[in-house]
């Protein structure tokens, strides 16, 4: 019986092991090459918001869904806007 347990728990662990190392690799691919790593969330996120502004502007994005990013921004950025970009990782996402 333990050793059923004990394999049922292998299962569960390889399971979460292969989830992260795919999120990880989703990032490999995402993420440029030459990531500039001076570049601090805050930073990234005015530009991330020009982006959007200008959408909005051409009437590409709807303004319900700015007022929703723009919330998630501003939370970002209160909570991770002073790190570097490239310091960014999925355990610290997990954690906002």
């Amino acid at each position: 019986m333990k050793f059923n347990v004990a394999i049922a728990k292998a299962i569960q662990l390889n399971a979460l092991i292969l989830q992260q190392i795919a999120e990880q690799n989703i990032l490999d691919i995402f993420t440029p090459v030459n990531l500039n790593t001076r570049i601090i969330v805050s930073k990234w996120l005015e530009q991330y918001t020009e982006i959007q502004l200008d959408k909005i502007n051409k009437g590409l994005l709807k303004p319900n869904t700015w007022r929703t990013r723009k919330n998630i921004i501003s939370k970002i950025n209160n909570i991770h806007g002073k790190i570097e970009l490239a310091k960014v990782t999925i355990k610290k996402l997990k954690s906002f």
